[in-house]
């Protein structure tokens, strides 16, 4: 709807422009051809010129810079999308505008249809003579006679046809006819049908039937007689017209026929008036449809090899219907694999191999796309999808997701997701700062390189809608994905510039993660080791802080050769912070809690963490809270010794016992049967809270319930009370959903919670 308006604005605009030259520059000149065929191109210029697009590329090389490392957030956002169910019958306000001016188009048609169907029925009414190429109908009393149609002319019998007034007026409707006047006034009339908001289509009807009539005047009369049809316009004996789109030789506008009559013309100033409309018109054209659009290439000529799996999320089931987010009739499905292939298409750079999970519309298994990876040795993994939020349309913006589960890979998952947002920012609205969602995302949780995801904006959101369906800006955002793969692959080579913050938020420092560190000037304050990764974390009394691999550890000095990095020491720096879990201290092995089973993660150093624990507390202390998350029926051990034994277990017995409030992977349902199944029970339940006097608006409510081993649902409740009334409905209908797919953790399925919201808006 929103791209038929700006058509229509950009038709308004051509058309004004065009019609503006021909006001000022060939408005009542005698050159009446030329500004009658001017007229009708200025019309389909207009309506054609903003249908055309063409795009000259302008590439600008610009060197690899470093990579500046953002701040990672955590998003509580569930996995499985909310579904919104609206009662039907509803209409939105585009859909009433479109059908408002549809109305309006509809009824300008009829009245054209009306006006042929008079004359078809005076046609019919009354005799015909053939003369020559013309069929002359002779009528009585016929208000707005003569006046001619393609190639009737209609004669008024109280005008005698031999005398020199009646042939006057039979050669001024004979060269009407002659000129085929009347397929001017239809193509007109046809255009007003559809574009009759365009006020200047109104005013070229005008202008090009004044122009008919000053030709018909012109050809009509010589020198001699113009004074007699000069006379015969002033008449007023009968006056009106027959209908809109017939010739009729008596009108108003008078003066201007007479002045049109007795004008003398300057022939040098007419031929330059006319080849104005030259440069107009190609000045119009290429404003409207020529566009330059500046590439930025990267220069990377030491760029190491590197393959990289572009994933396109969703695709096409095996009942034919796509699975992703929709607008409409764009889809999710297909946007991600026209910016794959693009990718995949732009790339020129040997060092770099893309390769596509999928490259046709079908979908691929989640765990097949990992396996791409693996099987092509990938060095970087990246998920393409578009997003959908009918529970706030405000949402907007492409954000980029990284793993929140500790794969190893972390870091240099971090590197490549800051990379593409400083690279997306510079063409549309992006999330400044990366996302962890506490759900987890399979392709880049699970997968053996680094890995990330980007949210190409939401299809919910109008200006995202319109941005990302446009193949054009599909072409940009794969072309700043290319780049940033590029400074990426680069990076791992060179030297890159980091931004690390701490776990305490603090202004942000900009170090050299593989500089040589100066004893003299940098004063080492701390050396932490972050696991599994292995990785040395250095702080320096400076506020700064540096990452390190083992190797480049070594090279420092901080390990030997025959040192691993470990949790008690890296070479004379005591690394055994207190630990406290759940507010009681711990001195056990932290790799007995799984990090899935954390809430929160606490850091105190210095001050603060010897104020609150006095001297235990000088090397720091690290408060971890455990997620509250099991239910052991008949357990009697302690949380600590549940975790582990959930992590461990091979006994099935005690793992069918165990209900989960967050496993690994999430729960999960077959997207098209849940949407029909809230489509075909839900809407019910909202059609009935309408009629009972429930509030007009959007509203949510949440269930929870437990996810069986075999896809039921049991423990069925409601979160939100907001209406009372219609939660018995709501648990009985539940009971009749679709198969559920289990949780898993660990990599086997088990029992757990989930909490699904139910979006849905009671309109007037």
């Amino acid at each position: 709807m929103i791209a038929l308006f700006y058509y229509l604005l950009k038709v308004i605009v051509c058309s004004g422009v065009l019609f503006a030259y021909y006001y000022l520059a060939l408005r009542n000149k005698r050159f009446h051809q030329w500004n009658r065929f001017y007229l009708l191109a200025a019309v389909v210029l207009s309506t054609s010129i903003p249908l055309l697009q063409f795009t000259f590329t302008r590439e600008k090389e610009e060197p690899l810079q470093a990579i500046e490392m953002i701040g990672v957030v955590q998003s509580a956002d569930i996995f499985i999308d909310e579904i919104s169910t609206r009662p039907t019958g509803l209409f939105s306000s585009g859909e009433l505008v479109a059908t408002g001016y549809l109305l309006c188009s509809l009824v300008l048609l009829s009245t054209l249809l009306l006006s042929i169907f008079r004359i078809i029925m005076l046609l019919k009414s009354h005799q015909k003579k053939k003369i020559a190429s013309i069929t002359f109908i002779e009528t009585k009393g016929i208000k707005g006679t003569p006046f001619s149609f393609l190639h009737y002319i209609f004669w008024n019998s109280a005008i005698d046809v031999n005398s020199s007034e009646g042939r006057q007026i039979f050669q001024h409707e004979l060269v009407h006819v002659n000129e085929k006047h009347t397929l001017d006034k239809l193509f007109l009339q046809l255009t007003l049908s559809v574009f009759w908001l365009n006020p200047f289509f109104w005013l070229m009807r005008r202008e090009l039937r004044m122009i008919h009539e000053f030709i018909a005047d012109q050809k009509s009369v010589h020198d001699k007689d113009s004074s007699k049809l000069a006379a015969m316009i002033l008449q007023t004996a009968y006056p009106g017209h027959f209908n809109g789109i017939s010739n009729a030789f008596f009108q108003s506008s008078i003066k201007r026929r007479l002045l049109m009559l007795t004008k003398n013309q300057n022939p040098k100033f007419s031929y330059i008036s006319r080849l104005l409309a030259v440069p107009i018109m190609a000045i119009t054209i290429m404003a409207f449809t020529f566009k330059t659009q500046q590439v930025e290439t990267v220069s990377a000529n030491n760029i190491s090899p590197i393959t990289v799996v572009i994933d396109a999320g969703h695709g096409r089931m095996d009942n034919g219907q796509y699975n992703g987010a929709r607008a409409g009739e764009v889809y999710e499905d297909q946007i991600t694999l026209a910016i794959a292939k693009k990718i995949e298409e732009l790339n020129k750079n040997e060092a770099i191999k893309i390769v596509l999970t999928r490259s046709t519309e079908a979908t691929t298994e989640l765990a097949k796309r990992v396996d791409v990876a693996a099987k092509e040795g990938a060095g970087l993994f990246l998920s393409v999808h578009v997003g959908a939020n009918e529970a706030n349309r405000d949402l907007s913006g492409m954000e980029v997701y990284v793993s929140s589960k500790n794969t190893g890979q972390n870091l240099q998952s971090e590197l490549f997701g800051s990379a593409l947002v400083n690279e997306l920012q510079s063409v549309y609205k992006t999330n400044p700062e990366l996302i962890k969602r506490q759900t987890g995302v399979w392709v880049i949780d699970k997968n053996v390189c680094p890995a990330v995801l980007i949210e190409c904006g939401y299809l919910t959101n109008a200006a995202d809608l319109k941005f990302i369906s446009n193949t054009d800006n599909q072409e940009i955002v794969a072309r700043k994905i290319l780049n940033a793969i590029e400074r990426f692959a680069n990076g791992r080579t060179g030297v890159q510039r980091t931004i690390i913050t701490d776990t305490v938020p603090a202004k942000k420092k900009t170090t050299d993660a593989n500089a040589a560190i100066k004893p003299e000037t940098k004063k080492i304050k701390s050396v932490d080791v972050i696991k599994p990764e292995a990785q040395i974390v250095i702080t320096y009394e400076d506020g700064t802080i540096e990452k390190l691999t083992e190797t480049e550890a070594r090279k420092k000095g901080l390990l030997k050769k025959e040192d691993k990095a470990s949790v008690v020491e890296v070479r004379g720096f005591q690394l055994k912070p207190l630990y406290y879990v759940d507010g009681k201290e711990f001195t056990g092995e932290l790799n007995d809690i799984h990090p899935d089973n954390i809430e929160s993660v606490n850091v105190l150093k210095n001050k603060p963490a010897t104020d609150k624990y006095g001297d235990k507390g000088k090397n720091g202390v690290v408060e971890i809270t455990l997620k509250k998350k099991l239910h052991t029926t008949g357990s009697t051990t302690s949380q600590l010794e549940s975790i582990k034994a959930s992590n461990k277990t091979t006994d099935s017995k005690t793992a069918n016992t165990t209900i989960f409030d967050a496993a690994e992977i999430p729960p999960s349902v077959n997207r098209a049967e849940w949407v029909s199944f809230l489509e075909n029970n839900v809407q019910s339940v909202v059609e009935d809270l309408a009629k009972n006097g429930a509030p007009v608006g959007q509203h949510t409510m949440e269930l929870k319930f437990v996810v069986e081993l075999n896809g039921s649902l049991s423990n069925i409740e409601v979160l939100t009370p907001k209406f009372p009334k219609v939660h018995d409905r709501l648990l009985a209908l539940m009971q009749q959903s679709p198969k559920w797919k289990p949780a898993q953790q660990n990599g086997k399925e088990v029992i757990a919670y989930h909490i699904q919201p139910i979006t849905f808006v009671i309109s007037d």
